[in-house]
């Protein structure tokens, strides 16, 4: 199905006994009310309408003219029959940001991943991702409702959380950050928040 990231090709097929003079794309957003008309001389017949908003549903028909100025409509009963298309959308979502807080991260520290999200319709979830072992294991976390954030944590010192988000629209359109995730994540080294420990104190 066509989307709105990508041009309109109305294609047709047409031969003649004869020769074909043109053929006649008649396209229509307004379910008919006004009728547009592009033009194609040459095989292979096609027209570019360019691009749509999603949810969008564009009628067309065509009408082939030959040398002898003979035509035939398809559908045959046009513009009273058409054909149909229905533009979906294949926007993904856009990271504006994503993050860790607190910023920098002790031992006895639980942490908040945050993201922020936008689309051009409706988020339906934020996937959020983090690895303690290097990437060899990916635990996940979803958050449906904005604004987008998990818990983790704490964690011992020392150890590299590495993290990355997945953002899904209602389309089933997807995004990562960072857009090379999980090859490419985020990381941070947790702190050490012990204090000393004092022993034996005494005298000689």
């Amino acid at each position: 199905m066509p989307n709105n990231t990508e041009n309109l090709i109305l294609t047709a097929n047409v031969t003649d006994n004869a020769a074909v003079g043109s053929v006649v794309f008649y396209y229509s957003i307004d379910m008919g009310t006004t009728w547009l008309a592009l033009i194609d001389t040459e095989p292979p017949y096609s027209v570019d309408l360019g691009l749509f908003p999603a949810g969008t549903t564009v009628w067309y028909y065509v009408n082939a003219t030959d040398s002898f100025n003979n035509y035939a409509l398809d559908p045959t009963t046009a513009p009273s029959s058409y054909y149909t298309c229905n533009i979906s959308d294949g926007e993904a979502p856009t990271f504006l940001s994503l993050s860790h807080s607190p910023s920098s991260v002790l031992s006895n520290d639980s942490i908040t991943l945050n993201a922020t999200v936008t689309d051009n319709t409706n988020i339906s979830a934020v996937a959020f991702y983090y690895s303690i072992d290097s990437g060899s294991t990916w635990l996940q976390i979803i958050d449906e409702t904005a604004p987008y954030g998990v818990s983790i944590g704490p964690f011992p010192a020392n150890t590299v959380v590495w993290y990355y988000a997945n953002a899904t629209d209602t389309a089933n359109n997807f995004a990562l950050w960072p857009t090379t995730a999980p090859t490419g994540s985020l990381s941070f080294v947790v702190g050490d928040a012990e204090p000393p420990q004092i022993m034996n104190v005494g005298h000689t």
